[in-house]
């Protein structure tokens, strides 16, 4: 729902920047894109997780037990992107990894601990 409201909000923004006409499709799909990653990217990096991940308590950290970096999150982000597109049928993987890593953990060196 958060990110809901960080679309409005950078889509009011635009709008108004943009002489009060609508965006174009494809900018508005890159606004609407690079805005989740940034707010994905901003409370991952500071804190280690969003709203939603404080009320499920969990937390992202590096493999190595540090806060995650930035170009983590953009690794993490595309690969969650890819998964959505696929209805989440690459998340079976995280059944057959021993540490229960799923591909996105496993591709930006990435872990989600149980607080």
């Amino acid at each position: 729902m958060l990110l809901i409201g960080v679309w409005f909000f950078v889509g009011s923004i635009a709008f108004f920047a943009n002489g009060m006409e609508t965006l174009s499709p494809n900018l508005g799909i890159l606004v609407a894109f690079f805005s989740a990653w940034g707010f994905f990217a901003y409370f991952w990096v500071n804190g280690g997780q969003t709203l939603g991940m404080k009320v499920w308590k969990i937390k992202i950290k590096s493999t190595d037990g540090n806060s995650i970096l930035l170009y983590q999150t953009i690794i993490r982000f595309l690969v969650n992107c890819i998964i959505f597109l696929t209805c989440g049928l690459l998340l079976i993987l995280i059944n057959f990894n021993v540490n229960k890593l799923s591909v996105s953990d496993y591709l930006s060196k990435t872990k989600l601990i149980k607080i």
